[in-house]
């Protein structure tokens, strides 16, 4: 599992890359390898989350600006569901449904 997963990382998949980190510590606890990986792992998509979500919400602006209010807030809800911590993202998702963010709804 923890070579899968290393393979995984190298090739940009750290929502697999974090299953197998997963795994194998589940099997092993004392992993420190594995330990390390998931925390690299976690941190890295996080980066990648981050942008996406700024990128996101440039294009949910650029979307308000010229007045497709409907593409703006499907932007912005992607963004948030990056990032929802993206304030930008947020302030725009209040001011187009008059709701705080909640969080995506099942």
């Amino acid at each position: 599992a923890y070579n899968a997963g290393m393979n995984a990382a190298r090739e940009g998949d750290y929502s697999r890359a974090e299953a197998q980190a997963r795994k194998a510590l589940k099997y092993r606890p004392e992993y420190a390898e594995a330990q390390t990986l998931l925390d690299q792992v976690r941190e890295e998509a996080k980066k990648v989350n981050t942008g996406n979500s700024q990128r996101l919400y440039r294009d949910a602006l650029e979307a308000f600006l010229s007045g497709d209010r409907a593409k703006a807030l499907e932007l912005t809800t992607k963004a948030l569901e990056f990032d929802s911590e993206n304030q930008e993202a947020r302030r725009m998702y209040e001011r187009l449904t008059g709701n705080p963010w909640a969080g995506r709804q099942p």
